[in-house]
């Protein structure tokens, strides 16, 4: 039986706070099968570019950090799959604040991603020490 990459991204999130995010910054949240591996969800978002490549479409995947260190997207595990797929990524520091146990440090993070082309969210009161 042939995977469908739509089995694993999918549908898009339609949530009151979804919905606000792409108001607010054209984007759109996607549920990830629960059962999906990190071979499955590189393998989806590389199927899922292949067709936006051939339709032409405007349209970059940008998968977005979690906040539960339990859940993929890790910022890690998305920069490596930004390396292996071509997709965009979206760094939500509240979310890295929430994974790391209320610790971030903002030069590592930003060390990490160096210039590469990122989304970014930022929420909430930012104090910096």
């Amino acid at each position: 039986m042939a995977l469908d990459p739509y089995k694993v991204i999918k549908y898009p999130l339609s949530t009151e706070k979804a919905v606000r995010e792409m108001e607010a910054s054209n984007t759109l949240i996607f549920i990830v099968d629960r059962s999906a591996t990190k071979p499955k969800v590189k393998w989806a978002v590389e199927k899922m570019q292949e067709t936006i490549e051939e339709m032409g479409w405007k349209v970059k995947l940008a998968p977005e950090t979690t906040g539960k260190a339990s859940q993929f997207a890790g910022l890690d595990e998305l920069l490596r799959l930004k390396r292996s797929t071509g997709c965009d990524i979206c760094i939500d520091f509240a979310h890295l604040y929430a994974r790391n146990q209320g610790k971030i440090d903002y030069n590592d993070v930003f060390k990490q991603i160096g210039a590469q082309n990122h989304q970014s969210i930022y929420r909430g009161n930012i104090f910096f020490r």
